[in-house]
Protein backbone atom coordinates (compact mmCIF):
# COMPACT_ATOMS: atom_id res chain seq x y z
CA UNK A 1 0.00 0.00 0.00
CA UNK A 2 2.66 2.16 1.07
CA UNK A 3 4.97 1.12 -1.97
CA UNK A 4 1.65 2.17 -4.42
CA UNK A 5 1.78 5.28 -3.29
CA UNK A 6 4.86 6.58 -3.33
CA UNK A 7 4.94 5.20 -7.32
CA UNK A 8 2.00 6.93 -7.91
CA UNK A 9 2.63 10.29 -6.36
CA UNK A 10 6.68 9.50 -8.11
CA UNK A 11 4.56 9.08 -12.11
CA UNK A 12 2.29 12.31 -10.73
CA UNK A 13 5.04 14.57 -9.81
CA UNK A 14 7.00 13.76 -13.15
CA UNK A 15 4.05 14.28 -15.36
CA UNK A 16 3.33 17.27 -13.76
CA UNK A 17 7.12 18.93 -13.40
CA UNK A 18 7.48 17.54 -17.14
CA UNK A 19 4.55 19.48 -18.44
CA UNK A 20 5.69 22.59 -16.26
CA UNK A 21 8.98 22.60 -17.83
CA UNK A 22 8.01 22.87 -21.28
CA UNK A 23 8.75 19.33 -21.69
CA UNK A 24 5.64 17.36 -22.65
CA UNK A 25 7.24 14.67 -24.80
CA UNK A 26 9.27 13.34 -21.50
CA UNK A 27 6.40 13.53 -19.89
CA UNK A 28 4.14 11.66 -22.16
CA UNK A 29 6.99 9.02 -22.05
CA UNK A 30 6.58 8.49 -18.25
CA UNK A 31 2.62 7.98 -18.89
CA UNK A 32 3.31 5.45 -21.42
CA UNK A 33 5.41 4.13 -18.90
CA UNK A 34 2.82 4.02 -15.92
CA UNK A 35 -0.09 2.86 -18.50
CA UNK A 36 1.45 -0.25 -19.72
CA UNK A 37 2.76 -1.20 -15.94
CA UNK A 38 -0.70 -0.82 -14.90
CA UNK A 39 -2.02 -2.37 -17.59
CA UNK A 40 0.59 -5.63 -17.20
CA UNK A 41 -0.41 -5.34 -13.61
CA UNK A 42 -3.79 -5.41 -14.19
CA UNK A 43 -3.75 -9.09 -16.11
CA UNK A 44 -2.06 -10.30 -13.28
CA UNK A 45 -3.43 -8.97 -10.31
CA UNK A 46 -6.95 -7.11 -11.35
CA UNK A 47 -8.23 -6.28 -7.79
CA UNK A 48 -4.44 -3.81 -7.78
CA UNK A 49 -4.12 -2.93 -10.82
CA UNK A 50 -7.71 -1.19 -11.02
CA UNK A 51 -7.12 1.00 -7.45
CA UNK A 52 -3.56 2.29 -9.01
CA UNK A 53 -4.76 5.35 -10.68
CA UNK A 54 -2.73 8.70 -11.60
CA UNK A 55 -4.19 11.77 -10.16
CA UNK A 56 -7.04 13.00 -12.86
CA UNK A 57 -5.66 16.70 -12.37
CA UNK A 58 -2.45 15.50 -13.57
CA UNK A 59 -4.11 13.76 -16.72
CA UNK A 60 -6.05 16.61 -17.32
CA UNK A 61 -2.35 18.84 -17.25
CA UNK A 62 -1.26 16.54 -19.60
CA UNK A 63 -3.70 16.47 -21.85
CA UNK A 64 -3.84 20.77 -21.58
CA UNK A 65 0.13 20.43 -22.69
CA UNK A 66 -0.74 17.91 -25.83
CA UNK A 67 -3.12 20.80 -26.63
CA UNK A 68 -1.20 23.32 -26.91
CA UNK A 69 1.75 21.50 -29.50
CA UNK A 70 0.27 20.86 -32.51
CA UNK A 71 2.89 17.96 -32.67
CA UNK A 72 1.70 16.08 -29.77
CA UNK A 73 -2.38 16.67 -30.53
CA UNK A 74 -2.90 12.91 -31.34
CA UNK A 75 -1.83 12.27 -27.89
CA UNK A 76 -4.97 13.57 -26.28
CA UNK A 77 -6.78 10.53 -27.34
CA UNK A 78 -4.11 8.27 -25.14
CA UNK A 79 -4.47 10.71 -21.94
CA UNK A 80 -8.29 11.05 -22.49
CA UNK A 81 -8.69 6.70 -22.89
CA UNK A 82 -6.71 6.79 -19.56
CA UNK A 83 -9.26 8.93 -18.03
CA UNK A 84 -12.32 6.91 -19.08
CA UNK A 85 -10.16 3.50 -18.20
CA UNK A 86 -9.45 4.83 -14.64
CA UNK A 87 -12.95 6.47 -14.30
CA UNK A 88 -14.62 2.79 -15.07
CA UNK A 89 -12.19 0.98 -13.11
CA UNK A 90 -13.42 3.64 -10.14
CA UNK A 91 -16.63 2.97 -10.57
CA UNK A 92 -16.08 -0.74 -10.89
CA UNK A 93 -14.26 -0.79 -7.43
CA UNK A 94 -17.16 1.10 -5.80
CA UNK A 95 -19.79 -0.80 -6.84
CA UNK A 96 -18.08 -4.02 -5.58
CA UNK A 97 -17.69 -2.22 -2.14
CA UNK A 98 -21.22 -1.13 -2.08
CA UNK A 99 -22.25 -4.87 -3.03
CA UNK A 100 -24.02 -6.58 -0.46
CA UNK A 101 -25.23 -9.93 0.40
CA UNK A 102 -29.15 -9.82 -0.48
CA UNK A 103 -30.77 -9.39 2.40
CA UNK A 104 -33.66 -12.51 3.27
CA UNK A 105 -37.13 -11.30 5.10
CA UNK A 106 -37.78 -12.94 7.98
CA UNK A 107 -41.62 -13.31 6.28
CA UNK A 108 -41.00 -15.75 4.15
CA UNK A 109 -39.25 -19.40 4.93
CA UNK A 110 -37.30 -21.59 2.96
CA UNK A 111 -38.45 -24.92 1.99
CA UNK A 112 -36.39 -26.90 -0.53
CA UNK A 113 -39.88 -28.50 -1.88
CA UNK A 114 -41.54 -25.43 -3.46
CA UNK A 115 -41.30 -23.92 -7.00
CA UNK A 116 -39.62 -20.63 -7.90
CA UNK A 117 -42.85 -18.91 -8.23
CA UNK A 118 -44.37 -20.68 -5.24
CA UNK A 119 -43.90 -18.63 -2.47
CA UNK A 120 -43.94 -19.70 1.58
CA UNK A 121 -45.75 -17.25 4.01
CA UNK A 122 -44.45 -17.79 7.69
CA UNK A 123 -49.17 -18.08 9.06
CA UNK A 124 -47.34 -17.28 12.61
CA UNK A 125 -47.14 -13.43 11.42
CA UNK A 126 -50.82 -13.11 10.60
CA UNK A 127 -52.11 -14.24 13.90
CA UNK A 128 -54.94 -11.98 15.13
CA UNK A 129 -54.45 -13.48 18.54
CA UNK A 130 -51.61 -12.04 20.48
CA UNK A 131 -49.35 -14.47 22.12
CA UNK A 132 -50.28 -15.98 25.33
CA UNK A 133 -47.00 -14.93 27.82
CA UNK A 134 -47.31 -11.50 26.48
CA UNK A 135 -48.88 -9.32 28.61
CA UNK A 136 -50.09 -6.18 26.69
CA UNK A 137 -52.24 -4.87 29.53
CA UNK A 138 -49.05 -4.78 31.65
CA UNK A 139 -46.46 -3.11 28.70
CA UNK A 140 -49.20 0.06 28.11
CA UNK A 141 -50.37 0.33 31.31
CA UNK A 142 -49.45 4.12 31.08
CA UNK A 143 -50.91 4.72 28.06
CA UNK A 144 -53.91 2.78 28.74
CA UNK A 145 -54.43 4.87 31.82
CA UNK A 146 -54.02 7.98 29.88
CA UNK A 147 -56.59 6.65 27.53
CA UNK A 148 -58.92 5.98 30.16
Amino acid sequence: EKERDRVKSMFDTLIVSCCRGNMTEFGLEAFDVWRSVTWEIEKHDSDLGMGLRLSSVTLAFLESCCRKDEALEWRIFDVCAEMRRQQYNKKIVRKELNTKAPKISHHFEEHADYDDDEVIVDDDLYDDEPEADIDLDWQYQDVIKDYE
